[in-house]
């Protein structure tokens, strides 16, 4: 890496580090093992940087995609494992995992159902937002807008998206 873009990369951490963290933090609630994590993040994002494509995403917007690959590997390197030889245990954990799954599915589902009924700019200030936890002001870089526009698109959204699940049945007091 030429010390162009080792600077470059120095100023990426410096302004990510703690957004990352964060994030991991909130998504697995330990301080240690977010630290580790979000180390890793780095040391990949540090390994990849010079093929790192701007005109593709922007520098928050890749980096919270390795974050996402790298929790979803915690995530499945956590996985619990049932003994096979306890059959009713086993039974029992294979039929509450799909369920589970099942449920899972079709809560991704509908969710991205609601959002495909969003314009574009509304979609994406939602998925910015509450995906990728983006503060306003970056939301409006990224939407090329002031960030009072993009609290009203967000709001609007949200309405849109309430009057959708509403509409079919879903109260929001049966799920908090």
């Amino acid at each position: 890496m030429v010390s162009a873009e080792k600077s470059d990369f120095e100023q990426v951490y410096r302004d990510y580090y703690t957004p990352v963290y964060r994030y991991v933090f909130k998504k697995i609630n330990n301080s240690s093992t977010a630290e580790d994590i979000t180390s890793d993040i780095f040391f990949k994002a540090f390994k990849c940087y010079s093929s790192y494509d701007s005109s593709k995403a922007s520098v928050k917007t890749w980096l919270f995609k390795i974050t996402e690959n790298r929790l979803k590997n915690y995530y499945r390197d956590r996985k619990v494992t049932v003994d096979i030889d306890n059959e009713e245990l086993a039974s029992d954990s294979a039929d509450s995992i799909m369920l589970d799954a099942a449920s899972l599915q079709e809560c991704r589902n509908t969710i991205a159902d609601a959002l495909n009924t969003l314009s574009e700019r509304y979609r994406r200030a939602i998925v910015l937002k509450f995906f990728y936890n983006m503060s306003t002001s970056e939301i409006a870089s990224e939407l090329n807008t002031t960030a009072g526009n993009v609290r009203v698109i967000s709001m609007r959204a949200l309405q849109k998206l309430s009057e959708y699940f509403a509409d079919r049945g879903f109260k929001p007091e049966d799920y908090i």
